[in-house]
């Protein structure tokens, strides 16, 4: 069998596995590089700034006042994000909650973005995104304010990037942390 993959098509060889039986064959075989490649090959990593404007919209109306009012005392606010792909929804948290909580840098406000992929989590954490990225979802106002032009385009500010922390995860697994506020997983399903 063989996955389409950003440099090529790879061609896995597993002995004795007609191409058939792979979906056996993954599920009874301990997790290795043959289904890494699997979940790359099977997930869309479709995302956008501010996707889905509504619900960010709907947040800044009123489910984050009304956290901020229920976590004045601690100023600590924790979201998770999930099915981040490569970061832009998790960031567009980030710039919401800047914008909105009063003195965001005296708050703790730590935003945990999770997805699948390592591939795109190593993209969210560096930042970058080239113009045609930025175009969707963002207005001037934001990218001039959040984020800085470089020679690849343009990258989020260090302030905001400090509030995102990536790592993978499976949402099938445990997640450990079980105070974070879930906020967005719009990537869970794609019609």
């Amino acid at each position: 069998f063989f996955f389409q993959a950003e440099d090529g098509i790879r061609d896995y060889k597993v002995t004795g596995v007609q191409t058939c039986a792979l979906p056996i064959w993954l599920a009874t075989e301990p997790v290795g590089a043959v289904h890494r490649e699997a979940f790359e090959a099977l997930t869309t990593n479709e995302t956008s700034f501010f996707r889905d404007a509504h619900c960010f919209e709907g947040l800044a109306r009123s489910l984050l006042p009304d956290l901020m009012r229920r976590r004045r005392a601690e100023r600590s606010i924790r979201v998770w994000s999930a099915a981040t792909a490569t970061g832009q929804e998790a960031y567009s948290l980030a710039m919401l909650l800047a914008e909105q909580v009063p003195a965001a840098q005296s708050w703790r406000i730590q935003i945990t973005a999770t997805d699948l992929s390592q591939r795109v989590l190593d993209k969210a954490a560096d930042a970058h995104y080239l113009a045609h990225e930025t175009s969707r979802g963002l207005d001037p106002a934001r990218l001039a304010r959040h984020f800085v032009p470089t020679d690849r385009g343009w990258q989020v500010r260090p302030a905001l990037r400090s509030m995102v922390h990536f790592q993978p995860l499976n949402l099938v697994d445990t997640w450990p942390d079980r105070k974070s506020t879930r906020l967005n997983s719009s990537h869970l399903v794609i019609s």
